[in-house]
């Protein structure tokens, strides 16, 4: 059976809209399948390879097989992926799924690009917010963060 990934994995991927996506399945100029029991339309990850901004081998596809799917970790993998190939605007989407499964790399991450402006408008208010976060579930690098924001004012 052939691999495939949610629509909007796949549009966030290839760096266009879901709308754009479903106008090519329209035309038949993609390879999909419809899961009737989930009732989405799913594209084949082979797609991927002609269409994504960003080269591909098999680790990488099964990366983002497990990302699909919802695991944390493997969405944090792939949103460094892309950070490292610049394409930080795609990478904060897949921070923030992880991010909000509680991943600690991921709320760093992600506080940083807030912190930063990098692939996402600046925002302290936010970045202070995900490096909070992940100080709290004990992130070495996120804790270092925060303590250098509270001791020049606190002493802490």
């Amino acid at each position: 059976m052939q691999s495939t990934i949610s629509v909007k994995s796949y549009a966030n991927l290839c760096d266009v809209s879901e709308r754009t996506i479903r106008r090519y399945i329209a035309n038949h100029s993609l390879d999909y399948r419809s899961d009737n029991g989930s009732n989405r339309t799913l594209i084949a990850l082979e797609e991927l390879t002609h269409n994504s901004p960003i080269s591909l081998n098999s680790e990488k596809k099964q990366l983002i097989l497990q990302a699909d799917t919802g695991d944390a970790a493997a969405q944090n993998d792939v949103a460094l992926l892309l950070l490292d190939s610049k394409k930080p605007h795609l990478a904060i989407y897949w921070l923030t799924l992880a991010a909000k499964q509680n991943h600690p790399d991921a709320m760093q991450h992600l506080g940083d690009c807030y912190a930063t402006g990098q692939g996402i408008e600046k925002d302290n208010h936010l970045a202070l917010m995900w490096v909070a976060k992940a100080a709290s579930q004990g992130h070495c690098i996120a804790i270092e963060q925060i303590a250098g924001i509270l001791t020049p004012r606190y002493g802490v």
